[in-house]
């Protein structure tokens, strides 16, 4: 059943799951109703069972020009996140939030904002917004990717903070070439202290990715910018995700040949890229994708090995909200069957990119979208990618 979050036509809508706790969560939007618009706020829900309790909303940040609001869990400190948002000058910045409190009616404090890019970002949810991630194996750490609106260049930098003070390292240029702003996105290592591997949409719309090192506040791109994807049409990224539990594997999301979605699973060895065959998902044209975090490394219900992510997307022939489950192994990716989620038009804002799903239980989900008479109302949905429990018995051979 849909939970209503807010009633203020809330845009840029994203959700993630806290590490130490797999059923809290926080939601982040900003609203485009009300006086003044465009006010970024952000709540925490418990879940229990099926059902979402949600605290009192908080205002991050509050001018009629602000919004594409992105937070980020630290997972090596509990009630701790960072929040990311445009201000009105359009540059980037960020505030340290701490929660405490009961379930259901947590209070949420937040520090001095801090600015984190002195550019002028675009007016893109992929700028700004769920770029931000913490680093594997580095306490207080974080990173974010942006695209430097000035030269198109694709650049990385990386925080600390202590307390709720942030301090900022240099941006980095991921490279030297220009990107479609609108399309490039980055992700942690999950196992590898420090690496990731970023993802963007060069001038010829092929997608490239290369990997690069963090030391201390300070990163190093290595030479290694390979094509992941050569699409018929432009490509269109909507995330990279890092398969949780192993030290080389990914999968990318893009807009792929005529547009329909389509997802490449790669390794990285050493500074070698290798991806396996691309495979598409729906043979329509898709007009918004993502896809969550992984899921255990034995895929959904531990059926089918490797690792799984939930995949949504929208279709521009209905815009109705729209998943399938993606299995990983290695480099080869298999198509669950597809399901249409809301049947109905969630007026684009139905895709809950970056940690949509709970990697601490299996198969477990959120998603989070706009729909209503008037499209006013924001509500976050469970689901579940099945298989989770077992029909077996634990004799001494099923275990």
């Amino acid at each position: 059943v849909a939970t209503t979050f807010t009633t203020e036509t809330p845009e840029q809508l994203r959700l993630g799951f806290y590490p130490f706790d797999s059923t809290r969560f926080i939601v982040t939007w900003n609203t485009d109703a009300g006086s003044p618009r465009n006010i970024v706020k952000l709540r925490v829900g418990t879940i229990t069972g099926t059902s979402i309790t949600l605290n009192t909303a908080t205002t991050v940040y509050g001018t009629s020009a602000s919004g594409y609001a992105s937070a980020a869990f630290d997972p090596n400190n509990e009630n701790v996140f960072v929040v990311t948002y445009k201000d009105e000058s359009s540059t980037g910045q960020a505030k340290v939030g701490t929660i405490s409190g009961s379930r259901g009616s947590e209070s949420v404090a937040y520090g001095a904002a801090t600015e984190v890019t002195s550019v002028t970002l675009a007016y893109s949810s992929d700028k700004l917004t769920a770029n931000v991630q913490f680093v594997h194996g580095s306490s207080e750490k974080f990173i974010l990717y942006y695209t430097n609106t000035s030269s198109n260049y694709p650049y990385a930098v990386v925080f600390t903070y202590s307390g709720t003070t942030i301090t900022s390292g240099t941006p980095t240029i991921i490279n030297s070439a220009v990107v479609d702003q609108d399309y490039g996105v980055l992700a942690v290592n999950t196992e590898t202290e420090g690496n990731f591997v970023a993802a963007y949409v060069k001038a010829d719309s092929y997608l490239y990715v290369k990997s690069g090192n963090i030391s201390g506040t300070t990163i190093t791109m290595d030479s290694n910018e390979t094509k992941a994807y050569t699409p018929f049409a432009n490509a269109n990224i909507g995330g990279i995700n890092w398969c949780n539990g192993t030290s080389d594997s990914f999968l990318v999301s893009t807009k792929g040949n005529l547009g329909y979605a389509t997802f490449i699973a790669g390794t990285l060895t050493g500074t070698t890229f290798a991806f396996g065959t691309p495979v598409q998902s729906n043979t329509g044209n898709t007009t918004q994708m993502s896809t969550s975090t992984s899921v255990s490394a034995s895929g959904v219900g531990g059926s089918q090995g490797g690792h799984e992510f939930i995949a949504t997307y929208e279709e521009s022939g209905d815009t109705y909200l729209k998943a399938v489950p993606i299995n990983v192994v290695g480099t080869t990716v298999t198509n669950g069957t597809a399901v249409t989620l809301v049947s109905a038009n969630t007026n684009k804002q139905g895709v809950t990119p970056f940690g949509g799903m709970c990697d601490a239980v299996e198969g477990t989900f959120a998603i989070t979208y706009r729909l209503d008479s008037a499209n006013t109302d924001g509500v976050i949905r469970l689901g579940d990618a099945g298989g989770d429990v077992s029909s077996a018995n634990l004799t001494a051979t099923n275990f």
